[in-house]
């Protein structure tokens, strides 16, 4: 080496050096832990037609001082595989009203299992229903259909008497793709939890962090 060569790095300071970037990176991963998830939509979308649904079926107290907004489709995987997640974050937190909205997107299985989730409304068996279907083996077709009305306590009769006049229901679909088109949504399952429209697959102390921040900036 020169005299005019820069000097070697001691061992030392590579040491100090890979320290700085561990503590960066952990930083870092600290900081979006810290961060609610999702992106605030709240300045772009009108979101008290949402939030302030009491058309669509709902879970939880109707005064809840968190409002989550549920978009799924019941063959979609990151759907069933968050399900029991949700299922588990809402009952922990105990303040959480939760609005499903029925999107099939993933073709006429998909379409007929809504159909069968709405239907069940009239029995006041929509939620046991949902629940059911979330967990059901795949493919959703009739006879499992028949088995998750039957698992959640429902009359298959009854829901096929609401199946028989469909429009109603569709009516419902098309709504909840038309605000789903509002909202930005491009995949299911979508949450909108707050002000925070959230996409994909979420483990329970995501939704715990989401609940957590619609408590501190309530819309």
């Amino acid at each position: 080496m020169t005299s005019r060569s820069r000097p070697a790095v001691t061992p030392r300071q590579w040491l100090l050096l890979a320290a700085a970037a561990v503590a960066g990176l952990a930083g870092g991963a600290a900081l979006r832990l810290a961060q609610p998830p999702g992106t605030d939509i709240g300045d772009r979308v009108d979101l008290a037609p949402l939030l302030g649904d009491r058309v669509s079926p709902a879970s939880g107290p109707a005064d809840a001082p968190v409002t989550m907004v549920v978009f799924t489709d019941y063959q979609c995987g990151p759907c069933r595989a968050s399900h029991g997640a949700m299922t588990r974050a809402v009952a922990a937190a105990g303040d959480v009203r939760v609005v499903y909205r029925d999107l099939p997107v993933n073709g006429p299985r998909s379409v007929a299992a809504a159909r069968v989730a709405l239907a069940s409304a009239a029995q006041g068996r929509y939620v046991a229903v949902h629940d059911a279907l979330m967990r059901a083996p795949l493919p959703l077709e009739e006879p499992a259909l028949r088995r998750a009305v039957a698992a959640a306590g429902g009359d298959w009769a009854a829901v096929e008497q609401g199946l028989a006049a469909p429009r109603a229901l569709d009516d419902q679909l098309a709504r909840n793709a038309a605000d789903a088109l509002r909202l930005g949504v491009a995949g299911t399952p979508t949450y909108l939890i707050g002000t925070r429209r959230i996409t994909g697959r979420m483990s329970e102390r995501d939704f715990l962090r989401a609940f957590a921040a619609a408590r501190a900036t309530p819309y």
